[in-house]
This record gives structure tokens, sequence and C-alpha cells, in this order.
């Protein structure tokens, strides 16, 4: 089975307001208009402690990770609202996956939820292009 951030980018690779024929990168992207990427983030590793003092990994665990887009960017405010509009619309669909409780299948355990925890904002502009972000939090429990 896949680690889990190569599960998450299968799973958002599903979401019907991303073009199937882009590329989806994992930890990086081109400067092209129209291609995505999940990054991994740094996230905190949970332990617990027992009754006898010995420290044992959490259950539940918490995984960042950050979407990025890059798409066609300049004067042109309709251009930068339809992105902003599509980039939500993305996370209108992550919403409806946790409703219907429909996540990545992981490697190490069950997914509880995705989340987004920041709303998508062009996070490097160019000439052309900018490259957008939507930060995602999993929460999932080890199997």
């Amino acid at each position: 089975m896949a680690s889990n951030i190569e599960s998450v980018r299968a799973w958002l690779r599903t979401c019907p307001e991303l073009v199937e024929t882009n590329y989806f990168q994992v930890d990086y992207i081109n400067d092209d208009p129209t291609c995505y990427a999940i990054y991994s983030s740094p996230s905190p590793i949970s332990y617990k402690l027992d009754i006898t003092g010995e420290t044992y990994i959490a259950t539940e665990q918490t995984q960042n990770f950050y979407f990025g887009v890059s798409l066609p960017f300049g004067r042109n405010i309709s251009q930068n609202m339809a992105n902003i509009n599509a980039l939500e619309q993305v996370i209108e669909w992550i919403y409806q996956q946790n409703a219907i409780k429909n996540y990545p299948k992981l490697k190490e355990g069950k997914v509880i939820n995705i989340m987004p925890t920041l709303t998508p904002y062009p996070m490097a502009q160019g000439a052309n292009a900018a490259l957008y972000r939507i930060s995602l939090q999993m929460k999932y429990r080890r199997i």
C-alpha cells in the first residue's frame, strides 16, 4: 500500500474540480500554469504515557499537508477570481467527502477526517502564474 502522502494525492486526484490530464506532483510544482502538487508539512507525532511511565506512540495522529496549484495569474481580475472560486470548490468537495466518510486508504491506519485549515491564497506569484495553496490536516487512527 502507498505512503500517506501518496494516498492523499490519489484521493485528491478524484476531485472533479481538478483536471485529470494536469500534472500532479509530490513536494514539487512546475512554473507552468495548471499543475498540482501535494506537499508534506511538519506535523507533531503524538505520544502517550502508560501507568508504568513508559512512552508509546498514540493511536490517534495528525498529519499536515499543503495542496498547491499553479494557475494563470495577472492583471485580469476575472481570472484571479476564477482561481479562488475553483479552489473554494476543492474545499467544498473535501467537506462533502468528510460528510460521506470517503477518505484515502492508508497503509498505517484509518482516516478520521481531512479538513482544510487555511483558505486558498496565492503563496508565490510570477509573471503569468501564481502558486495557490490550501492547508490540509488529516487525523487518522493507527492500526
